[in-house]
Formats: structure tokens, C-alpha cells, sequence
């Protein structure tokens, strides 16, 4: 099921494009629009140029040229109100990279995802569920 122009937006920003296609496939499946970006360069002149709303930003932590935290400070200046979740696969950032941001830890389930998403964003759309990436052990 792909997303109407109701539904919210979520900007995802990761450097992987396997990352950014597995978790795209996840998100518009459950009624999510998504704007996909490589680095954080892209994600401002998404940010700048995209003629609807984008009500969360996922970015990767360690990316080429730009952080995610640093493009979370960037998004903050300029929309302050856009809520920012930042994935990465370190437990503790450097201090001088840190920002009060939620985290999502890599690597996750789509239930993590899905949580995470909850948190930040209390408008989700009413068709979406929680179905695990894959499932080992009986955990999800």
C-alpha cells in the first residue's frame, strides 16, 4: 500500500542505499510518504524545495561530509518544530557530536522502527501495523 498526500511525510536520510530502500519499502508500505536522501546536503534542499509538510526526519549518525547530528542542528535552526529521530549503531556519540535527539539503535526490527516513529510523531497513518524485518529466535 503506498501513501496518500494525506499522509505524513518523513524525510529519510542514510548514506546506504540499501538501508535507504529497505527502510523506504517499510515506511510507504504503512502509509508513510517518504523523501529519500543521500547525506545531509540533500536532505536541507529536500527540506527547502519539498512543497508539503515533513513532519520527521530520520538520519543516519556517521555519513559523509555532514553527521546526522549536525544536519539535526541545521534542520533546528530552520524548522524548529521538526522533530529529528537519529539512527546509529554507536551506543555513545563523542560529546562534541551530541544532541539532545531520540535515538534509534542499529541495527533494528521494523518494531523498533515503528516505536520510535510513535514517540516523535503522534499522527500515524490508520493502516499501519508492525511486521518484524525478519525474525530470528522468536524475538522481532
Amino acid at each position: 500500500m503506498s501513501a496518500d498526500a494525506s499522509a505524513p511525510a518523513i524525510l529519510l536520510v542514510d548514506d546506504d542505499p540499501f538501508i535507504r530502500g529497505v527502510m523506504r519499502t517499510y515506511l510507504t508500505n504503512h502509509g508513510y510518504r517518504v523523501l529519500l536522501a543521500d547525506g545531509g546536503a540533500e536532505a536541507l534542499r529536500l527540506s527547502a524545495e519539498f512543497a508539503g509538510r515533513i513532519d520527521l526526519v530520520i538520519t543516519d549518525e556517521l555519513m559523509p561530509r555532514m553527521t546526522g547530528s549536525q544536519l539535526a542542528k541545521a534542520i533546528k535552526q530552520e524548522w524548529p518544530k521538526l522533530p529529528v529521530l537519529l539512527a546509529t549503531g554507536y551506543a555513545e556519540l563523542p560529546a562534541a557530536n551530541a544532541a539532545p535527539l531520540p535515538r534509534l539503535s542499529k541495527p533494528f526490527w521494523q518494531a523498533d522502527l515503528a516505536r520510535a516513529i510513535d514517540d516523535v510523531l503522534p499522527e500515524r497513518p490508520p493502516n499501519a501495523s508492525v511486521v518484524p524485518f525478519r525474525k530470528e529466535n522468536g524475538h522481532r
